[in-house]
């Protein structure tokens, strides 16, 4: 009787783990879309700034390397949230 609880014991565990994992998952995707969308928000917020403070004739070279630095920041953030995934 006892090894039959355990063993059924045992397999609803490793269900139960299994949805737990998934939704562990899902957390961290929400996360990393926030913190996404928070970048997004910091690169339009520099970018106004920007314009105000800056000549119009070297507004476009201090873009490109605003884009440039977005979309490292971006490179970075994925991809240490798909590490948390990963590893996890």
């Amino acid at each position: 009787m006892n090894e039959w609880f355990f063993e059924q014991y045992n397999y609803i565990l490793k269900d139960f783990s299994f949805y737990i994992n998934l939704f562990r998952y899902l957390v961290y995707f929400i996360i990393g879309a926030f913190i996404l969308l928070f970048l997004n928000a910091m690169k339009n917020l520099i970018k106004k700034i920007v314009k105000f403070c800056i000549n119009i004739s070297s507004k476009q070279h201090l873009f490109l390397n605003l884009k440039k630095i977005a979309k490292l920041f971006l490179f970075i953030f994925t991809s240490l949230i798909l590490g948390i995934i990963i590893l996890h």
